[in-house]
């Protein structure tokens, strides 16, 4: 195929997806997150205890609590 009929439908493609009712793509999020991590290792747990917002629950055991999703997310990526 050539890349010009190749660029062409794609943007048909896209066009195509883009032009239904995208409502029904929307997901519900829950009001809250909340998130228990249960470390192997304890020297983990404690260095994820330094998040902003996370609490220690034991030795190996943080806890997170958020109604931002985002907040959540970048907690996860950083933990």
């Amino acid at each position: 195929m050539h890349p010009n009929l190749a660029v062409k439908r794609i943007n048909e493609g896209v066009k195509e997806a883009l032009s239904g009712d995208l409502s029904r793509h929307m997901i519900k999020l829950p009001e809250k997150f909340e998130i228990e991590i249960r470390f192997r290792n304890h020297f983990k747990a404690y260095r994820a205890s330094f998040y902003p917002g996370v609490e220690k629950l034991d030795s190996q055991t943080i806890k997170f609590v958020t109604n931002d999703y985002y907040e959540f997310l970048r907690m996860f990526l950083f933990i």
